[in-house]
């Protein structure tokens, strides 16, 4: 897989507008491609001890750079060959449309997977190669990633109704999480993204759900932004959505690249490069911001580079900046709930810091933590001036 690493990169900086048809050694989907990457996650997602998970992340810390980008590649290109794929289908197939009687959780993800599986794997389309006829089989994956980490935000680990605030998701791409978000919880979706491709693909596709009946267009804006420039504050609802509206009205190709997100719960994405967490921690300016933090874990850190708060914290002095974070509950896939968790005097799931802990489905891979905001007065935000960020 390395040759398709290194032709892969070769190819998208040559092409960036992928005006090239797919190279025969690249990381699209196609037999091998798929094969190794269902090895890969197969391998770091079977049931080790915490021992074992050490071992086989020791014994493989010579390649565990170029596994990460070659998951984190592959997985990319993925979900482009999928949603293009989308796109070709439903140009010349009608958009089936949700009853308005069925508008409950399970209805709304049962219709989007119609969108983005069904519909696509029924056809085949002539002057389509076959590996570019894919269809996204994963939905469930994001369906309870989606519910366990709301969980994150609620003191009895319940799904909080987000009717009236806002989420500000970083990574846009295929932004199944950001559906998923507002089907389970109702919150207005504001999704961000360094690349303006991604930001057109993701328009695109929520123009479809919204033909769907699966969403309200109004809920959800994209703007393009480097999340590590962003000053990201609090902000009412009502506001955000009148800003909203304003960006659709007046979208083109050369707008400018948003400066400021005003929402109530902040995500980043777990392929967030560490330096962009990192400076869009320091940036957040309000108290009250609530943010989580998708991560990984144990031998699922072969897949992406650690990013939990620790790791940033460590590589970028984030404890002697203007913000003071701390983890304040944690989500880990099954096996990493049990090698980490035992029960405190209360009763209460901890890790080895006292933090408490939710467990995730199996189906699920990802970490999330839970990390809360505070001002110290005692610094003036030495990260951002290292960086080059402002936070006034």
């Amino acid at each position: 897989m390395k040759p398709r690493l290194d032709a892969h990169k070769e190819h998208v900086k040559n092409d960036q507008n992928r005006t090239q048809a797919y190279i025969v050694n690249g990381l699209e989907p196609c037999d091998e491609v798929n094969e190794c990457l269902n090895s890969l996650v197969t391998t770091c997602n079977e049931d080790y001890s915490a021992d074992q998970s050490r071992a086989i992340r020791k014994n493989l810390s010579d390649i565990a750079s170029d596994l990460q980008e070659i998951s984190n590649l592959s997985e990319g290109e993925m979900e482009r060959i999928a949603l293009d794929y989308i796109f070709t289908v439903f140009k010349d197939t009608s958009i089936p449309v949700l009853d308005a009687g069925l508008n409950n959780k399970d209805d709304k993800t049962t219709h989007l997977k119609k969108i983005v599986f069904d519909v696509p794997n029924s056809k085949k389309i002539a002057g389509v190669q076959e590996s570019h006829q894919f269809s996204f089989p994963y939905l469930d994956n994001y369906d309870k990633m989606a519910e366990n980490e709301l969980r994150l935000l609620t003191k009895d680990s319940s799904i909080p109704d987000l009717k009236g605030k806002t989420i500000s998701f970083v990574g846009a791409g295929f932004p199944l999480s950001a559906m998923m978000y507002h089907i389970h919880s109702g919150a207005k979706i504001q999704l961000v993204d360094i690349d303006q491709g991604a930001c057109e693909r993701a328009e695109a596709f929520l123009d479809i759900c919204a033909e769907a009946n699966i969403i309200d267009r109004s809920d959800f804006s994209v703007a393009q932004g480097d999340a590590s420039k962003i000053r990201y504050v609090r902000k009412s609802t009502d506001d955000v959505a009148v800003q909203a509206a304003e960006d659709r009205a007046g979208a083109s190709s050369d707008k400018a690249e948003v400066s400021e997100l005003q929402s109530d719960i902040l995500i980043f994405a777990a392929a967030l490069p560490s330096e962009v967490k990192a400076a869009a921690l320091d940036n957040i300016s309000s108290r009250g911001l609530e943010v989580i933090n998708r991560c990984t874990s144990e031998t699922n850190n072969l897949l992406y580079p650690s990013t939990k708060l620790s790791a940033l914290q460590k590589r970028y002095g984030l404890e002697g900046g203007s913000r003071v974070f701390s983890v304040e509950k944690v989500m880990y896939p099954e096996y990493a709930y049990r090698n980490k968790t035992s029960i405190n005097a209360a009763g209460v799931p901890v890790n080895k810091n006292g933090v408490p802990m939710i467990e995730t489905n199996k189906i699920n891979q990802n970490t999330a933590q839970k990390i809360g905001v505070a001002v110290n007065t005692a610094s003036e935000g030495s990260l951002s001036k290292k960086l080059g960020n402002s936070l006034s």
